[in-house]
């Protein structure tokens, strides 16, 4: 048995604009256990276009399990989902963990709910885990 830290960016210089999402490239933590997972969402200083005012300031992000190597987000497992609160046009970095079983494949998806769009190359995740092999 083996134990391993490992580290990924799953999405990188994403700008999903006023009530849209970006997905990223499917995502494989291989044939482990996985011991926890650590979500890291960063969005850069002066982020947004401006500041977000109606609607919900919020970002959105969410893993959806695949059932397997290049196909399509699947119904059979819940979405691990983290929600933020974004009121001003500044750097936001939000760290999330998940206890819960983690699929061998998975989709990422940030959806921007607030009415400005996410300055370019601002938004950006990455997850951490101990696997176990």
């Amino acid at each position: 048995m083996a134990i391993a830290a490992v580290t990924s960016t799953i999405l990188t210089n994403a700008e999903p604009g006023a009530g849209a999402e970006v997905t990223g490239a499917q995502h494989d933590f291989g044939a482990a256990l996985i011991r926890g997972l650590w979500v890291y969402t960063d969005i850069g200083a002066s982020g947004f276009d401006a500041a977000p005012t109606n609607g919900l300031p919020r970002i959105r992000t969410t893993l959806e399990a695949v059932s397997s190597s290049g196909g399509t987000a699947s119904d059979r497992d819940p979405p691990i989902s983290f929600e933020h609160s974004t009121p001003a046009d500044d750097a936001y970095h939000f760290a999330d963990y998940w206890a819960g079983q983690v699929p061998r494949y998975v989709k990422l998806t940030v959806v921007n709910l607030t009415n400005k769009a996410v300055s370019t190359n601002m938004l950006s995740v990455t997850v951490e885990c101990v696997k176990e092999t």
